[in-house]
């Protein structure tokens, strides 16, 4: 045919520091380095380039004993991510392990969020994190992941995005509890974070529940996103 024509199609190979453009200006195709065009899980890209990060209670099998016995307890989080001015996080997984619920009575938790940092109250550093997703990594995060507050933070969430709760004692009667494994998988439709703001996560129960958590989040400059 006479418009024929052989087609020559390149792409940019960047597996490493994505530059980002602000909106309205022409951006080249980003590609992988055998050529493969970046079509990728947008989540997996950003994890590659060292963006994504996860923290949380208890590490290996150093379950935590948590500090408040009762149900949840106003502004008195088990677990928090402080998401500082000009930072914007999109938390995609979480999870609470439940080793022993600590009673017969139901023991509950919920995930949530708040639009304003809550601060440190009287808490502790988490036992892990932030941990970058990708080894080898030198890219840290400007997250502040605390856990167990025995002391009022300055808000509570906003919203309930998650919630789950057990009614038997998982160590007294194990057969007929249920799942101990709680996870939150929120993709694709994911809370996006705009700091200052606050990821919480709270466990309340009957006597002291004993759990490990992680959560998972990836990790941008508010420019470059929101």
């Amino acid at each position: 045919m006479p418009w024929e024509r052989d087609a020559d199609v390149r792409i940019l190979a960047q597996m490493q520091s994505a530059r980002r453009v602000q909106d309205g200006n022409f951006r080249g195709a980003r590609g992988t380095r055998d050529g493969a065009l970046y079509t990728a899980e947008w989540f997996q890209a950003l994890i590659i380039e060292g963006r994504g990060f996860t923290a949380g209670i208890g590490l290996l099998s150093a379950a935590e004993a948590l500090p408040n016995a009762q149900v949840i307890t106003t502004l008195r989080p088990t677990f928090v991510l402080r998401v500082p001015q000009d930072i914007t996080i999109i938390p995609f997984y979480a999870a609470c392990q439940v080793e022993d619920s600590g009673g017969t009575a139901a023991l509950e938790m919920n995930i949530g969020k708040v639009g304003s940092d809550v601060g440190n109250g009287t808490s502790s550093a988490a036992d892990f994190g932030p941990v970058n997703m990708k080894t080898g990594s030198s890219r840290g995060s400007l997250v502040v992941p605390r856990q167990e507050y025995t002391a009022n933070s300055s808000a509570d969430p906003d919203d309930d995005l998650w919630r789950k709760w057990m009614s038997e004692d998982n160590v007294a009667t194990p057969a007929t509890v249920g799942s101990s494994n709680f996870e939150y998988e929120p993709y694709p439709f994911c809370p996006t974070l705009v700091g200052p703001a606050s990821f919480i996560f709270t466990v309340g129960g009957a006597l002291i529940p004993i759990i490990t958590f992680q959560t998972q989040w990836v990790e941008l400059e508010t420019s470059e996103i929101a």
